[in-house]
């Protein structure tokens, strides 16, 4: 439990770059404290030392269960399933699949949607049978 209380502290330390450790107890006080160590200028510039630190805060992003079942859904079937899927995807009168009709497709569009592979494959402007070939090939990748 100490452990973990100690863990928790340091994970928020490095989340808010403050220090939330309580200050030390009287007895702690008492002894000598060691000479600060000297400072030492960085080389790095303000932006990598962002980018490094924001790149250590990213979590890779949990597939949805809307999106996983899309993708079993997707594997149980063959291409032309996809196809016609996909087909169901296009906006009134339109021939390309984009990410408003993805969205307003059924409950599950949103977190179909939200995916970073459904996201890179809509940013290239798909038919509906680019999106669904596509779609296909990532559920059975």
């Amino acid at each position: 439990p100490e452990g973990k209380v100690i863990y928790n502290e340091l994970l928020q330390e490095v989340k808010t770059g403050k220090v939330t450790t309580p200050p030390p107890a009287a007895a702690e006080t008492a002894a000598p404290k060691p000479a600060a160590a000297p400072k030492i200028a960085s080389t790095e510039k303000p932006a990598e030392k962002k980018a490094a630190r924001e790149a250590g805060d990213i979590v890779p992003n949990k597939r949805s269960g809307q999106f996983t079942d899309r993708l079993n859904d997707l594997k149980k079937n063959d291409e032309a399933y996809a196809i016609a899927w996909a087909k169901s995807l296009l906006p009134e009168n339109g021939s390309r699949v984009n990410s408003s009709s993805v969205t307003s497709s059924g409950n599950a569009g949103v977190h179909i949607a939200n995916q970073p592979e459904v996201a890179a494959i809509l940013k290239t402007n798909p038919t509906a049978e680019e999106f669904g070939r596509a779609m296909y090939k990532l559920a059975n990748a």
